[in-house]
């Protein structure tokens, strides 16, 4: 219960009986306190020219004016938060003034407007039968949540205008892109106009699947050389851009196909074991690694080669035989003549023909044609001698 303020007569505040003045609300009128929709006041000063009234700073015009003069402040009001006199022209024929308040003016329906959201679905990939939800929140305590399936709508009416809306899409649904009025996001904030629907449109975009492009890659393994042990497997790995990565080993004329790797990639090939090969090649390159660009619907290939090499034959030597070890023989010495036997028996030397180990048939007849010609001049000198004493004793 509001008390009522004792009336108090407003007198003008200036010297010239009553002309042109300034009258303050004294509580008059206070019992009709708290006005949720604002204030009815009257002013009675007789027959004033004009007057406005100021209330808590603002300065209203009058709203009718016959015989007293009437006001209206619109807003909630409550007797502690009033402000309010009256400031006027002329000269009052009553020698009382007052400013009353006559009554609250009634609460005024809000003006209000109406939000609409609207849910659509593109792309063939979509799912069936799924929904998608939804929150709006507004500046005057609108609060809603739902849920709304492709091609549906859901509709709040009665928002206060000028209040904004925030509207937020909590469950796209696995979407891949969302858009709100072709914006891509999950959220979006409109100002509401009365008298009018404000549309929000989210679209949820489900990409058609694209297949990407892919080739294969065919690693295939050859071996060279006579002396390649049997049964040795080599290992191999394969990495590429797109996540592949391989471990495998080939025996000699074997090949490892690998499908299905993105076109445009590039893939490393390494031989990580080569057998203990003396030379690998790649693709007629000597490494033991190599990349290739994986081509769309086509299958490349990489050859790795591992050697080994022959012991090599020095240029003019004889090939050794591969079997039974055959000792040479030696050809017969030539005949000595008997007469120099002869003297070579004279004189104390005896050929020694055939007694050396024969190592091969030119070495043989190289020694037995020395040994005859030390012989052969053995036995001369011998004879020389012989033939000299001879004719000393003659003479």
């Amino acid at each position: 219960m509001v008390l009522a303020l004792a009336p108090a007569l407003a007198v003008a505040d200036d010297t010239d009986n009553g002309a042109n003045g300034v009258v303050h609300w004294e509580g008059h009128g206070s019992e009709e306190l708290p006005c949720p929709g604002g204030i009815h006041w009257i002013f009675t000063a007789g027959d004033v020219e004009s007057a406005t009234l100021t209330f808590n700073g603002v300065t209203y015009e009058p709203t009718k004016h016959v015989g007293a003069i009437h006001f209206e402040t619109p807003g909630a009001t409550t007797a502690d938060e009033i402000d309010a006199f009256v400031t006027y022209t002329g000269e009052s024929q009553q020698g009382q003034m007052i400013l009353t308040i006559s009554n609250c003016l009634e609460v005024p329906e809000p003006e209000v407007g109406d939000l609409q959201v609207v849910k659509t679905v593109e792309g063939d990939d979509a799912p069936e039968g799924v929904t998608f939800g939804f929150t709006v929140v507004c500046e005057d305590g609108t609060d809603e949540s739902f849920t709304l399936a492709g091609g549906a709508s859901e509709t709040i009416l009665g928002i206060t205008a000028g209040v904004e809306c925030t509207v937020t899409e909590t469950d796209t649904g696995g979407a891949d892109t969302v858009m709100v009025d072709g914006v891509e996001g999950v959220s979006t904030t409109v100002v509401i106009v009365a008298d009018q629907m404000a549309t929000v449109t989210f679209t949820n975009v489900f990409d058609d699947e694209v297949v990407p492009e892919v080739g294969a890659l065919q690693v295939v393994k050859t071996v060279e050389g006579d002396d390649a042990p049997e049964g040795v497997t080599f290992g191999f790995t394969v990495v590429c851009e797109d996540g592949t990565d391989e471990s495998f080993t080939l025996a000699g004329g074997a090949s490892e196909t690998i499908l299905g790797i993105t076109a445009g990639v590039e893939c490393t090939v390494t031989e990580t074991d080569t057998g203990g090969a003396d030379t690998v090649m790649v693709d007629g390159v000597e490494g033991d690694s190599t990349t290739v660009v994986i081509v769309a619907d086509q299958v490349l290939d990489v050859a790795f080669t591992n050697i080994w090499e022959d012991i090599g034959v020095l240029p003019g030597a004889e090939v050794a035989p591969t079997g039974p070890a055959v000792v040479p023989t030696a050809p017969a010495a030539p005949a000595v003549p008997t007469e120099v036997l002869g003297v070579a028996q004279r004189a104390g030397v005896a050929p020694a023909v055939g007694a050396l180990a024969v190592t091969g048939a030119d070495t043989g007849a190289a020694l037995v044609l020395g040994l005859l010609t030390l012989l052969l001049g053995a036995a001369l000198l011998s004879a020389g001698r012989s033939a000299g004493r001879g004719r000393g004793r003659t003479g």
